[in-house]
C-alpha cells in the first residue's frame, strides 16, 4: 500500500514553486524593461494609430447600429400610437366583437 503523502507539504511545493515564478516574472519584466526604452518611437506611435482607428471603426459601427435601433422603435411606437387611435380602436373593437358575438 502505498504512503499516504503529506498535504501541507505539497501546498509549501506550491508556494515555493509560485515564489520562484513570480521572481523569474519580475525578472523577465525588469530586462525587457531597459529595452522598452529603446524601442523606436515611430513604431509605437503607429501601432498606437491603428489601435486608435480601429477603435473608431467600431464607434461608428456602435452608433449605426443604435440609430437603426432608434429608428425602429419610433417607427414602432408610431405604429402602436396610430392603432390606439379613436377610428382604428372602433373598428378593432367592433371587429373582435362580431368574432365573439359579444
Amino acid at each position: 500500500m502505498p504512503a499516504r503523502r503529506n498535504p501541507t507539504r505539497r501546498t509549501a511545493r506550491v508556494g515555493q514553486l509560485l515564489e520562484r515564478v513570480i521572481q523569474q516574472r519580475r525578472n523577465a519584466s525588469a530586462a525587457t524593461g531597459s529595452q522598452a526604452g529603446e524601442v523606436d518611437q515611430e513604431q509605437r506611435i503607429g501601432a498606437l494609430e491603428q489601435r486608435v482607428e480601429y477603435l473608431e471603426s467600431l464607434l461608428e459601427g456602435l452608433q449605426d447600429s443604435v440609430h437603426r435601433e432608434a429608428a425602429r422603435h419610433e417607427k414602432e411606437m408610431k405604429a402602436l400610437e396610430a392603432k390606439t387611435q379613436g377610428p382604428e380602436m372602433a373598428r378593432a373593437l367592433d371587429k373582435y366583437s362580431r368574432e365573439r358575438r359579444v
